[in-house]
């Protein structure tokens, strides 16, 4: 498990993608796993400076303890993937939002979609770095990796 604290800054976005590319790198995963890693952290993060509180702690690992943490889920993996969390003190949930053809944002979440195997959010009610909020998650496949059927829920979102 590796973790990156951070500041409610918008500077945040682009420390927290420079350092998740290196994680990616160490771990040698090819460069779309790399891009999808990538772009699955800004938009997270992005969301945690926007509508967030506080510090933001943003976390990679593969670990299937880390995995059924987040997911609830304790069977094993079907293949190799990589967990990416963003934790802040805010207390609202991020939910997809229809974007205008012309709107300049609103498609974050529809992307960290499409990009995961599936991604959620967690209520963080015990004391830690942030105190009391939230953590959004994504689970995404690494190299080679196919999702199994049952691994994909409606929405992307685990309740």
């Amino acid at each position: 498990m590796e973790f990156l604290t951070l500041e409610q800054h918008p500077r945040a976005v682009t420390t927290a993608r420079h350092w998740v590319v290196d994680v990616c790198g160490r771990r040698g995963l090819d460069i779309p796993t790399q891009d999808a890693v990538e772009l699955v952290t800004a938009e997270m993060v992005g969301n945690a400076v926007r509508h967030g509180g506080g510090g933001i702690v943003l976390t990679v690992d593969a670990s299937t303890p880390f995995l059924s943490l987040l997911t609830g889920d304790t069977r094993p993996a079907s293949a190799p993937v990589l967990a990416v969390s963003v934790t802040d003190a805010g207390s609202s949930r991020p939910h997809p939002r229809a974007a205008a053809d012309d709107a300049t944002s609103g498609r974050g979440l529809a992307l960290v979609d499409a990009l995961s195997l599936r991604w959620g959010v967690t209520a963080v009610t015990s004391p830690g770095a942030t105190g009391a909020g939230k953590t959004t998650w994504a689970v995404l496949a690494t190299a080679g990796a196919k999702p199994r059927e049952d691994d994909v829920l409606d929405g992307g979102q685990v309740p």
